[in-house]
């Protein structure tokens, strides 16, 4: 993405279009041709001061959305760490639907009422904790782009 949002690149493309029109039809009027040229490059002036502010502001954006993700990752890092060890307290985590009976005797297993069914294998129960944990990452990631979005459009909007 460019640092120099497209709209200010635009105005400097014109003021050099304008400078170059100038000198080329000015022919005789060289006092005209030397004014549009100073316009032009106050133009350009006034872009890249703007083109500077946004930028400075598109960097605070920036710095926030990664202070989000950064937090975010450490709130997802604790949440994975307490539902392991909750799981393991449990003894695993359990299918009350199925219709097999891989596991071993209930005299066996814990005697907790919420362990009904089969015992999935660690594997699965590590799969399946992991795979939680990374759909709450995309959404936080898909909030983060949101916010990113939404300030870039305010910067947008509100850059003078």
């Amino acid at each position: 993405m460019p640092l120099i949002p497209v709209q200010y690149q635009l105005i400097a493309k014109v003021a050099a279009v304008v400078v170059i029109l100038a000198a080329t039809f000015g022919g005789g009027y060289h006092v005209r041709g030397v004014a549009a040229e100073r316009d032009a490059q106050k133009l350009v002036i006034v872009a890249q001061q703007q083109a500077a502010a946004y930028t400075t502001k598109a960097a605070i954006v920036a710095n926030q959305v990664e202070a989000t993700t950064n937090a975010n990752q450490q709130k997802h890092n604790q949440e994975i760490t307490y539902y392991k060890s909750l799981v393991a307290k449990r003894g695993g985590l359990f299918d009350n639907q199925s219709t097999t009976n891989s596991t071993p005797p209930t005299s066996t297993r814990s005697t907790e009422s919420s362990t009904s069914g089969n015992k999935l294998s660690d594997e699965a129960t590590g799969f399946l904790l992991d795979q939680a944990n990374r759909a709450d990452q995309v959404v936080d990631q898909f909030l983060t782009c949101q916010k990113y979005v939404e300030g870039i459009t305010t910067l947008s909007n509100g850059v003078k």
